[in-house]
């Protein structure tokens, strides 16, 4: 179907295919044997649906691909890198009310548990609350304290209080033991 006075065409109509329709002599959507297909962009002024187990499908070779099976949500892209811009912050939430990850234009980026910011990138470095874990054994590094801990412990403490530096051991089978204080004020002693 097209003009009487012109080549352009319309609508066109295959037989045993697809129905093809025109803008301005330019193809812009056809039926496909698996759907419907676009070129050019889609302005909607409603949801455009897509069903469990289908695509929305971008680039020529499909490479990148957003879809739900009935259960879970993917974004799968097959080239390249996947970026994501915002011109404030990103933010990966795992619930209504609950973030994991946010990243925020120009400043921090922070790491949550259970809604609790555990780790952050700040101007001098990084910033951790709480406990950071060395490894498996239960070595740790928190606040005002160094652990090292394979089978027995040792410690290294700060005290908030009397400003002492506190050299700790302990065996699986004792309680701490205070081996070494350096005091404020320089001097130090052995606990033998």
């Amino acid at each position: 179907l097209g003009s009487k006075t012109s080549s352009e065409t319309y609508i066109k109509g295959i037989k045993d295919g697809g129905v093809e329709l025109y803008y301005d002599n330019s193809k812009k959507f056809e039926t496909i044997s698996s759907g419907v297909q676009v070129t050019g962009d889609i302005l909607s002024t409603s949801n455009i649906k897509v069903y469990d187990n289908y695509s929305l499908l971008a680039g020529s070779g499909n490479d990148l691909q957003i879809n739900h099976n009935g259960s879970n949500s993917y974004i799968d892209n097959n080239t390249g890198t996947l970026n994501i811009l915002s011109a404030d912050e990103i933010r990966l939430w795992v619930d209504d009310d609950e973030y994991a990850v946010k990243a925020v234009n120009n400043g921090e980026v922070e790491i949550y548990y259970d809604g609790s910011k555990k780790f952050e990138s700040i101007s001098a470095g990084a910033k951790v609350t709480g406990e950071l874990h060395i490894d498996s054994n239960g070595s740790l590094i928190k606040e005002n304290q160094l652990k090292f801990s394979p089978s027995g412990a040792a410690y290294i403490d700060h005290s908030t209080v009397s400003q002492n530096i506190i050299f700790r051991t302990s065996s699986s089978s004792a309680l701490d033991t205070t081996a070494l204080t350096l005091a404020s004020n320089g001097n130090g002693s052995f606990a033998g």
